[in-house]
């Protein structure tokens, strides 16, 4: 490009753009490093982004591993939170694999 006399326009790694964003979470993951992120995905021993413990066997999605990254609104939580959030109200959602396991496992 400098050949040509232009030079490329300087753009923001996408992690930079919403860092503001990410400030306001309290996921375990958000503060994690980008070296730590990664061992995670390399072993495959996902966290529950409330209390830090095992999630077990996830079968997300590459695009739910993205939104769950870039999305601060997005939690991953393991059983026993789930289970600690319904008795107190605090679920919004969850995904549709997530549902059917606990209702077979609660039913």
């Amino acid at each position: 490009m400098k050949q040509l006399g232009i030079e490329p326009i300087k753009q923001k790694a996408w992690h930079l753009q919403i860092k503001d964003e990410i400030k306001i979470s309290k996921r375990i993951i958000d503060e994690m490093s980008i070296a730590q992120i990664r061992k995670m995905y390399l072993d495959k021993k996902f966290i529950c982004d409330v209390c830090g413990g095992s999630l077990g066997k996830i079968d997300f999605s590459l695009e739910e591993h993205v939104i769950h990254m870039i999305n601060a609104g997005i939690i991953w939580s393991c059983d026993d939170c789930i289970i600690k959030d319904i008795k107190n109200g605090r679920v919004l959602g969850m995904t549709e694999t997530k549902a059917k396991k606990w209702q077979s496992n609660n039913i």
